[in-house]
């Protein structure tokens, strides 16, 4: 699992430069890719619109299950529902990866492979870039992460990282720099994963790795420093299969209403928010506390753009549904599916009522657009499920045709409405 003896053993350069065409920048952007889109190399042109939604909707399910582990990454690598191209190393090669906000340690294969997946792309071979050095084991660096263990390979001194999720995939290998290409900006001295063995179900997704948009400190997002910890995303309506747009630094844009990140060392990956109430028309649903979930209680609920439907304590889904059938007179029906409890059949484009989430000092007014969905012609259902578990999470069709802005220094998250088909 070492890395070759031939790369320097270098100390933890914390600060980031990003450079693009030899001038120094401050931000940058590029494309978030859905899953299902035609410009995604996972794209299946065999399967219809409803079997991809189909898709997702088993994959948030399974998702949800992976914040009962706080020692590993909330996720199944099989679960993600947007990529990311970037290119690695001097001269860069380019692959496409899962962009997680959900994972702290962004990471790719990389020869020698002692134990590797078949992926889509070239895997990364450290030894043709001359920007790539290994970490030492003696740098705090090396225990940053939230990994099942990290240590040190006593034949060359370097630090070594065993990455685990919850369904059981783990990734291993050696803590590393090197120059990271993104949207046409060089990241120089960023610190990632180098895996020679992957286990699990990576084989399934083809990605090249994973991009960590988590909070913790060695996300990409984290790393940014001077230039603005920050990034923002506009993910357009699902039925589009649009491209989205992923921006970072100062190109990153923190605006509209806002509401604080809750902090805990034990989830330090997560962005927890507090969602204190739901209303409808006059109707409000007020949200359980965090139930000890967050040391010092406040966050309840988790944003997440890698999870597609809200998941939210039962009673409160249950009196949710409640006050939207009373304010809905349409034809009520069953999902094909059995997937979801509220359904009504509709003929052509039709409106719903607002659902109003009130966020810790942030007022987030939800269309129909974040709140239902069309699982077969003519069935539009609630895509709010209830779940047992202490999280709840806020999905990324609540997320739609918002500008969702993530600010690490001020520990803030924003709303800002938005057509997400036009802001790309």
């Amino acid at each position: 699992m070492g890395g070759s003896s031939r790369f320097q053993i270098a100390v933890v350069v914390v600060t980031v430069v990003l450079v693009v065409l030899g001038m120094t920048v401050d931000g940058f952007s590029t494309e978030l890719i859905p899953r299902h889109s035609p410009a995604s190399p996972f794209y299946n042109p065999s399967r219809s619109h409803y079997e991809h939604l189909q898709d997702a909707i088993e994959r948030s399910r399974k998702r949800l299950n992976h914040f009962e582990n706080k020692i590993e990454a909330p996720l199944s690598p099989g679960d993600i529902e947007y990529l990311m191209r970037i290119s690695i190393g001097t001269p860069p090669v380019e692959f496409v990866a899962i962009a997680d906000t959900g994972s702290d340690l962004t990471w790719t294969q990389c020869l020698p492979c002692t134990q590797c997946y078949k992926q889509n792309f070239p895997i990364f071979d450290p030894r043709r870039s001359s920007s790539y050095n290994t970490i030492s084991c003696k740098a705090d660096v090396c225990f940053d992460l939230q990994t099942i263990s990290s240590g040190c390979d006593r034949s060359n001194g370097t630090c070594e990282y065993l990455y685990g999720y919850a369904d059981g995939s783990r990734t291993q290998g050696t803590l590393s720099i090197e120059s990271i290409t993104i949207g046409g900006a060089v990241i120089r001295n960023n610190i990632f994963g180098c895996s020679h063995i992957s286990t699990g179900t990576f084989q399934k997704i083809g990605g090249s790795g994973i991009i960590g948009l988590g909070a913790g400190k060695l996300s990409l997002v984290s790393q940014l420093g001077e230039s603005g910890r920050k990034f923002s995303y506009c993910l357009a309506p699902y039925s589009s299969k649009s491209t989205s747009k992923i921006s970072f630094g100062s190109d990153a844009f923190v605006s509209g209403v806002s509401t604080p990140i809750q902090s805990d060392p034990a989830y330090d990956a997560f962005y927890f928010l507090t969602l204190e109430s739901l209303s409808v028309g006059n109707k409000t649903i007020p949200l359980p506390s965090s139930n000890g979930v967050i040391r010092g209680g406040g966050g309840n609920i988790v944003i997440d753009s890698g999870t597609t439907l809200t998941l939210l304590p039962q009673e409160t889904v249950l009196r949710l549904s409640s006050a939207l059938e009373d304010a809905i007179s349409l034809p009520k029906t069953v999902d094909p599916s059995r997937t979801f409890n509220l359904c009504y059949r509709v003929e052509g484009e039709t409106e719903f009522p607002n659902v109003t989430a009130d966020f810790k000092g942030a007022r987030v007014v939800l269309r129909s657009i974040n709140t239902f969905v069309e699982v077969a012609d003519g069935v539009v259902c609630l895509a709010i499920l209830p779940t047992q578990q202490e999280v709840s999470v806020f999905g990324n069709i609540a997320q739609t045709n918002f500008l969702v802005g993530y600010d690490l220094d001020a520990r803030a998250v924003s709303f800002k409405p938005t057509d997400c088909t036009k802001a790309n």
